[in-house]
């Protein structure tokens, strides 16, 4: 993506993450993740979907507000009976998320773009699925196939579209860059290090290209020492 055709960011975007306590599988079934879908997709709440994942004990949501104050509301209503339908099918008691929930508010569209990339890759990082698309349960298919269960904004999708030039250069774009910023969990930066320890090993990268790709690793906030053991280059370099 060479440059943003349409502008879409205009306030009030948030990029939402929640998981279970103590990295609990809150959504480890299929009727699980139909559930907190269904909640998230209520059109009671006053809200746009533009992006999702739903994981085994996380989700990712990308979402537009017309007020700030209305997320927290939302959140709590939607935890909260998501709450009594786990603890009731499981026969369990006590609080089920941790920390309730946090947000990100999306403040470019370069950012937008970035966690846009970052939720779709999520099965990909947990070695869940080795092909970006795959996976159920993101809203990656959105995005080229109109007609399916959760379907996110059509306006959202009809900008993000228009800023590539077919399916085939939105599935590159994703591929583009295998992290992002918007880590939010230790299983997160494990997969992604393991997921490009992998692509490095692919590319056959020279050593003068191994030394600039760690450089760039260590400004995305790998640490020096597991870049360079990694990479197999002096710490001095990066």
């Amino acid at each position: 993506m060479a440059r943003l055709a349409r502008k879409i960011q205009n306030g009030n975007i948030f990029h939402i993450m929640t998981k279970g306590i103590n990295r609990e599988k809150i959504f480890s079934k299929k009727s699980y993740k139909e559930m907190i879908l269904n909640l998230y997709f209520d059109e009671k709440y006053d809200w746009k979907i533009y992006a999702y994942a739903i994981m085994d004990n996380h989700t990712h949501f990308l979402v537009y507000v017309k007020e700030i104050n209305d997320l927290s509301e939302i959140m709590k209503s939607i935890n909260v009976k998501y709450s009594r339908f786990y603890n009731f099918v499981n026969d369990r008691n006590g609080h089920l998320f941790q920390n309730r929930y946090k947000s990100v508010e999306i403040k470019s569209d370069m950012q937008l773009f970035e966690v846009l990339r970052y939720i779709h890759n999520n099965p990909v990082f947990a070695g869940i699925e080795n092909e970006l698309g795959r996976y159920e349960f993101t809203s990656y298919k959105n995005f080229f196939i109109r007609n399916i269960n959760y379907p996110i904004d059509k306006e959202f999708v009809d900008k993000v579209r228009d800023n590539f030039k077919n399916q085939e250069n939105f599935y590159d774009f994703h591929k583009e860059r295998l992290f992002s910023l918007e880590m939010d969990t230790k299983e997160d930066i494990t997969f992604a290090q393991n997921y490009i320890m992998k692509y490095i090993n692919a590319k056959n990268l020279k050593r003068e290209e191994l030394i600039e790709y760690g450089k760039k690793l260590v400004n995305l906030g790998f640490s020096k020492r597991f870049v360079g053991e990694k990479l197999k280059i002096s710490r001095r370099n990066l």
